[in-house]
């Protein structure tokens, strides 16, 4: 399979997930996360992404960190709201 092939199957597998899951739980809260050499944080679509990279990936509690303060900044939405 050719790659860019690739990424888009894996695409429509991810949104047929949300799907799946915003049918089966509407009330529930998903973030889009992808990791690679950097970790990218999409969060609901609602506010701009986020990348974490360089040292940070090699510091567990820096990326707790991180991650505990984009919670606060992200503020996820139900898939109802986020997802259309």
């Amino acid at each position: 399979m050719l790659p860019n092939r690739k990424a888009k199957t894996n695409n429509i597998s991810t949104f047929r997930q949300i799907e799946r899951v915003q049918i089966e739980t509407q009330d529930k809260r998903v973030a889009m996360v992808t990791f690679g050499s950097e970790v990218y944080m999409l969060g609901d679509g609602n506010t701009a992404s986020r990348t974490i990279s360089g040292n940070t990936l090699q510091d567990f509690d820096a990326l707790v960190r991180e991650g505990h303060r984009l919670t606060q900044e992200f503020n996820i939405r139900p898939l109802t709201e986020s997802y259309g």
